[in-house]
């Protein structure tokens, strides 16, 4: 069953256990791709994405570490 469900950061951190910042350092190292906006203007996210980014299914870093 697929859930594609949108859920906001603080609903996705609170999914997966983890704070509203690293959902959003997620966004930003390029981990997790906002499918919209909500009415107030917050980033959704497929709560899918979310919970395959948090189990360490990752998209390769484009920088060197």
């Amino acid at each position: 069953m697929q859930q594609d469900i949108p859920v906001d950061t603080n609903a996705a951190a609170t999914a997966v256990g983890v704070a509203p910042r690293t959902i959003r350092s997620w966004a930003n190292r390029g981990h997790l791709t906002a499918q919209g906006r909500d009415r107030r203007g917050r980033k959704l996210y497929a709560l899918d994405d979310v919970r395959r980014v948090a189990m360490g299914d990752r998209p390769a870093n484009r920088r060197n570490r």
